[in-house]
């Protein structure tokens, strides 16, 4: 679909270069603006890149950072890198101009490449060891991808000859820009076409994946559908390394593989394992889910955010598309060299109590909502645990919610919410002095109005991975403005 919207798109941009306006004392303030809040992008963008990375490495970065960041403009009207890179939405010569801009920045020749009568397009040619490869964001940024995160690698260093499979045309030459415009001159630039032929990177399998690489210290980690497996790669032109199988497809594609430093960390079903880069070792088993975790369903991912790693826990998601996500556990990065998993816990057998049913555990009421969740419907004490799975006459739950106005009676001063819990309703604890609050869970999704509607200046403890949606969501719900979140 992409390629018929693109062409002509090139050709529409050098008939618009023909016409010239002046620009007036406010074009000029409001460009000085707007070259700010461009340089304020390339530069929160450049602050991923480990400086000690190789070309490859920061190819990788960027054509993933652009491809996952970027949404393809289907009216036409967003043509250039400041639309790309500020507005996030950008047709092809706006990822063109992003990609040549930042790549040469971080010390990598660059080139764009257009095919105006053929095409009607633009890509990039970049140059590593003396030789020049094509890359092209666009086209492995498909329209209609099942999430934002889709990131093909078709389209990444290849030859001529690679790339052919989803271009053509033979007036392929290196775009030079129309002066102070946003198009490029019809007759000049070199052609290209027969030039580009090194054949380094043709057979990497890597050109099979379609989510972003696992970015170390010294090259790549990756999950390859094709045969289920998990690859290194050095980034230095040599074959890709398999360093495990996994047992079962995985339910969350983006998530099988996560790294940090040297350290990759690969999930399977029901475990995570870990592997150090280079070494000759197959993956080592971590950790195992627990019964009361396998409540909510199986391992979906895992996610290497500062010290934590984040494992997801939930149900089978359709293709290429995150699945539900029930609960998620943390584990502390420095900690996992001398762990080693015991055997995966039961799955705790079905309840069969009635949905509707109400019934009190340590102070707690609770309401069963489904056939493994109950909510919080009442709170009778001033330390509360709220705990990520209770039992009832035989049966496990997940407490999954806080209903509305739970604790009616205002009189919590600490609390703690357990790792299951989802949705907090409407001045669940309006009003209560509260003064700790520790918050376990990673798959909040909703704090009704005036949940926390409290004063004073209350300390908030959260998953570090949430602290900055947290904010805003504790925020709406009235957590005064005195208190700290951390």
């Amino acid at each position: 679909m992409k390629n018929i919207i693109r062409s002509g798109l090139l050709s529409i941009m050098l008939c618009a270069a023909l016409i010239f306006s002046p620009m007036t004392s406010a074009d000029t303030v409001l460009a000085a603006q707007s070259q700010v809040k461009y340089e304020n992008a390339v530069n929160s963008i450049l602050r991923g890149i480990n400086p000690n990375w190789r070309a490859e490495e920061k190819l990788f970065y960027l054509h993933d950072y652009l491809v996952t960041h970027i949404k393809y403009d289907e009216s036409l009207k967003k043509y250039d890198a400041y639309d790309a890179l500020v507005g996030h939405d950008a047709v092809c010569s706006g990822y063109a101009e992003a990609f040549k801009d930042l790549a040469t920045r971080v010390g990598i020749p660059t080139r764009v490449i257009v095919s105006i009568n053929h095409m009607g397009h633009g890509w990039n040619a970049v140059k590593i060891n003396g030789k020049w490869y094509y890359v092209d964001c666009t086209y492995d940024d498909i329209l209609g991808a099942p999430t934002a995160e889709y990131c093909k690698h078709e389209n990444f260093l290849c030859n001529e000859s690679g790339i052919r499979s989803t271009h053509y045309g033979y007036d392929w030459k290196v775009g030079i820009k129309v002066e102070g415009m946003t198009a490029y001159e019809l007759f000049r630039g070199e052609y290209v076409c027969g030039k580009y032929t090194d054949s380094t990177y043709e057979w990497m399998n890597w050109k099979n994946v379609n989510t972003k690489v696992t970015l170390l210290d010294k090259g790549i980690a990756y999950y390859n559908e094709k045969d289920n497996s998990v690859y290194i790669y050095r980034c230095n032109g040599t074959k890709p390394k398999k360093i495990m199988t996994l047992k079962n497809k995985p339910k969350d594609y983006y998530k099988v593989v996560s790294g940090s430093g040297n350290t990759v960390f690969i999930c399977d079903n029901n475990r995570i394992y870990r592997y150090k880069f280079g070494s000759s070792d197959a993956p080592k088993a971590i950790y195992s889910l627990s019964s009361n975790e396998r409540l909510a369903g199986s391992m979906t991912g895992v996610s290497v955010s500062g010290k934590s790693l984040r494992y997801d826990i939930g149900s089978e998601g359709e293709y290429y598309k995150h699945p539900d996500v029930n609960r998620a556990g943390y584990i502390d990065v420095s900690k996992t060299s001398k762990m080693k998993a015991s055997k995966a816990g039961k799955v705790p057998k079905s309840a069969t109590a009635r949905k509707g049913i109400k019934f009190t555990s340590n102070k707690i009421t609770y309401k069963i909502t489904g056939s493994k969740t109950v909510s919080v419907v009442g709170i009778k004490e001033t330390s509360v645990n709220i705990p990520s799975v209770v039992s009832y006459r035989g049966g496990k739950y997940m407490v999954s919610s806080i209903a509305k106005g739970a604790s009616s009676l205002g009189k919590i001063k600490e609390l703690t919410i357990g790792s299951c819990v989802q949705n907090i309703g409407e001045k669940a604890f309006y009003k209560c002095p509260l003064k700790k609050i520790n918050v376990k869970s990673g798959v909040i999704k909703k704090v009704g109005s005036k949940a926390f509607y409290i004063s004073g200046k209350p300390v908030m403890t959260v998953p570090s991975d949430c602290r900055s949606s947290y904010k805003k969501l504790w925020k709406k719900a009235g957590f005064p403005t005195k208190g700290k979140i951390k």
